[in-house]
C-alpha cells in the first residue's frame, strides 16, 4: 500500500509541475538580437465557497501551512471534539452540537460527513498566478499506518473565468484487525464573474469503503503478548461501502449599480 502512496505522490507533483513548466526562452540568438519583455506580477488570491440555499458567497483563507494546519485533517477541520473509534474513515460524531452536520440528507451518510466532498465544500478560486497544493499527512505505527494525499489545482483563463481541480485519497489500516479504509474524492470547478452575470459550476464524487470489526470479542486478551492487530474480532467480513456524486451550478444576474 505504501508503495501505490507514494506514485500517487509523484503522479500529483508531475500535475503540479505540469503548468509552471514552459519552453525555455533564448535571449541570445547568433542570427540577430531577441529581445524578451518581463513582467512582475503580484501574486494574489481570492477563495470563497457557497453556502446555504441561496448560496451565499462565503469568503475563505487559502490551505497554507501558516495558521491552523494541524485542523485542516479531514476530522478535525469541522469540530475539536469527535466520538470515534480513533482511526481514520471509522463513523464519528461531534461531541458540540451545533458542529454535526447533514450535507446529503441521508441518516446514513451522516456518520461520514468530514470524509465526503459536497457542494458547500468546493472552494472556488480567483487568482493571478497559477496556485497548486500538495498535502501528504502519515501517521501510526509501521505497517498499520493512516495515510492520506491531497491535491489541488487553481488557474485563471483571465481576470474573469477561474477553474480548479481537487484530489483527496484516504488509505488507513488501523491498529486493529479488520479496521481498513479507502476513500476517493474530486471535484472540478469552475467560475465566471462577470460585470452583471455570474455563475459557478462544480462536478464532485466520492468513493468511500471502511471494514469495520464490532469491537474485541475479549479485551482481557490485550496484553504484552498479543499484538492489537492479532487480537480477535467481533466481525470479520462487515463492509460499509458510500458512493456520492454531483453536479451543481449557481448563477445570476446583478441589478442596478455595480
Amino acid at each position: 500500500m505504501h508503495h501505490s502512496v507514494r506514485h500517487i505522490i509523484a503522479c500529483l507533483l508531475l500535475l503540479a509541475a505540469a503548468p509552471l513548466l514552459r519552453a525555455q526562452q533564448q535571449t541570445d540568438n547568433p542570427a540577430g538580437t531577441h529581445t524578451v519583455k518581463t513582467k512582475n506580477i503580484r501574486h494574489e488570491i481570492h477563495a470563497w465557497t457557497l453556502q446555504g440555499l441561496t448560496a451565499r458567497a462565503d469568503t475563505t483563507a487559502p490551505d497554507t501551512a501558516y495558521l491552523n494546519y494541524m485542523q485542516r485533517d479531514a476530522i478535525h477541520r469541522h469540530s475539536i471534539d469527535y466520538t470515534y473509534n480513533g482511526n481514520l474513515l471509522s463513523p464519528l460524531q461531534s461531541k458540540i452540537y451545533f458542529d454535526r452536520q447533514s450535507k446529503t440528507g441521508l441518516i446514513f451518510s451522516d456518520a461520514f460527513t468530514p470524509y465526503l466532498l459536497t457542494p458547500q465544500d468546493i472552494v472556488y478560486y480567483n487568482t493571478r498566478t497559477p496556485y497548486s497544493n500538495i498535502t501528504w499527512r502519515t501517521g501510526g505505527k509501521t505497517y498499520r499506518k493512516e495515510d492520506q494525499v491531497s491535491f489541488m489545482f487553481a488557474g485563471n483563463a483571465n481576470r474573469r473565468i477561474g477553474y480548479g481541480i481537487t484530489l483527496n485519497y484516504m488509505a488507513p489500516i488501523g491498529s486493529y484487525a479488520h479496521q481498513s479504509g479507502r476513500n476517493f474524492n474530486g471535484s472540478l470547478n469552475a467560475s465566471y464573474n462577470g460585470t452583471r452575470y455570474y455563475v459557478s459550476a462544480a462536478a464532485m464524487l466520492n468513493n468511500l469503503s471502511v471494514h469495520e470489526n464490532g469491537g474485541l470479542t475479549d479485551t482481557d486478551q490485550l496484553s504484552d503478548q498479543v499484538q492489537p492487530q492479532d487480537a480477535s474480532t467481533r466481525l470479520q467480513d462487515a463492509l460499509t461501502a458510500h458512493k456520492y456524486w454531483a453536479v451543481y451550478v449557481n448563477h445570476g444576474y446583478r441589478i442596478g449599480h455595480t
